[in-house]
C-alpha cells in the first residue's frame, strides 16, 4: 500500500499530488486527470483549439462551463487521456 503523500501543513501536498502520473488539470475543478483516463471535452471547435483546449473530468464539470461559453450546440465527448 503506498504511502500519502507528505505534507507540511501548509498545502504542498497538492503540488506532489500533481506530479507523478497526471496528463493534466480540469479546466474547471482543477483535478487532476492521469494519463490513460477517460475525460471530456466539449462539441464545440472553438474549445479544442490548441491555444485554449479546455478538458473536463466529469460531465458536471463539461457542463459548469456552459453559461461562459454561449454555445448554441454543444455536448460532452469523451476521450482517452494518453498513456505515457
Amino acid at each position: 500500500m503506498p504511502a500519502p503523500p507528505e505534507s507540511a501543513g501548509d498545502g504542498t501536498e497538492e503540488s506532489v499530488e500533481m506530479s507523478g502520473n497526471v496528463w493534466r488539470p480540469c479546466s474547471t475543478c482543477k483535478k487532476p486527470i492521469h494519463h490513460g483516463t477517460k475525460y471530456m471535452v466539449c462539441s464545440v471547435s472553438t474549445c479544442n483549439r490548441k491555444r485554449n483546449s479546455y478538458v473536463f473530468c466529469s460531465v458536471d464539470c463539461w457542463d459548469a462551463h456552459l453559461p461562459l461559453a454561449n454555445h448554441r450546440q454543444a455536448w460532452a465527448v469523451e476521450e482517452t487521456a494518453p498513456t505515457r
